[in-house]
């Protein structure tokens, strides 16, 4: 958006897609190199997920500051940005106590709640969403279907890289340093273990 954003005209969404896309296509190369670290050559999922972390957070920084070297410059490795919008619903807002939910809230929340009612239907209520489960939990019986595992996995690490980078692409800062997001996919591994894997905890396995 740093880069893309002067080429349009104040206001459009379009910087904004841009966005989403090569978000989805870095985070979806950096989840490639994963699967292909613990699926193919089967390495430790900690060290390798560790290993792709601090790559992506080094080659971020370089590319940052080449980027502002060569383009923009600026000898930093520190981009400006233009902050996602807040939203505030006049009626919903003036709830007691729940009003703060409604009130200056990013728009990316919502999509984020509907993403979850989406993802739990296409893993519980889907063939493709029960293949999925499958290939982690119950290999064999994959394999006896006569479905590749191996495939269904690296869609899988990919698919979930895209999906985690397109949450990234939205911007709550007006400055974009490599180590803005540090350490929030820990948080997210956390959040897996203590919800029993399960999307929604309190959903039975």
């Amino acid at each position: 958006m740093s880069l893309s954003g002067s080429a349009f005209h104040n206001g459009s969404i379009v910087p904004m897609y841009l966005a989403f896309l090569f978000a989805m296509l870095g985070a979806g190369v950096c989840a490639l190199l994963l699967a292909l670290l613990c699926i193919r050559f089967r390495a430790d999922q900690v060290i390798a997920g560790v290993v792709v972390n601090i790559l992506s957070v080094a080659l971020t920084g370089f590319l940052t500051s080449q980027i502002n070297t060569s383009v923009l410059v600026q000898g930093s490795d520190i981009f400006q940005l233009g902050v996602s919008p807040r939203w505030t619903i006049p009626s919903l807002s003036q709830i007691l106590v729940l009003g703060a939910i409604f009130t200056q809230f990013y728009p990316f929340e919502i999509l984020i709640v509907i993403r979850l009612a989406f993802h739990n239907y296409l893993l519980y209520k889907t063939r493709f969403g029960m293949h999925l489960r499958a290939a982690g939990d119950n290999p064999h019986a994959v394999d006896t279907a006569g479905i590749s595992v191996a495939k269904v996995r690296f869609g899988a690490v990919v698919l979930a890289g895209m999906l985690a980078g397109m949450c990234y692409a939205y911007s709550i800062s007006t400055n974009f340093s490599p180590s803005i997001y540090f350490g929030a996919g820990y948080l997210v591994i956390a959040a897996m273990i203590f919800g029993n894997w399960q999307l929604i905890p309190w959903r039975p396995a």
